[in-house]
C-alpha cells in the first residue's frame, strides 16, 4: 500500500442486522447464515498492515 499514507480503513466483520427486515417482508435472506471463519479478520488485518502484502494467493 505504498503511497497510501493518507488512507484510513476499518475492517468490520459481517453482520446480519438486515435479516429481520427480509423475514418481515416474507423474503429469503440472500446471505443465509454467512459467517467468517475463525481468525479471518485477524489475517485480513495482518495483510493490510504488512508492508509487502501478497494479494494474489
Amino acid at each position: 500500500m505504498a503511497g497510501w499514507q493518507n488512507v484510513s480503513y476499518e475492517l468490520l466483520p459481517y453482520h446480519a442486522f438486515g435479516k429481520s427486515k427480509y423475514e418481515a417482508l416474507g423474503r429469503p435472506y440472500p446471505m443465509g447464515e454467512a459467517a467468517l471463519q475463525d481468525g479471518c479478520m485477524k489475517k485480513l488485518q495482518m495483510l493490510l498492515e504488512s508492508k509487502n502484502p501478497i494479494l494474489n494467493n
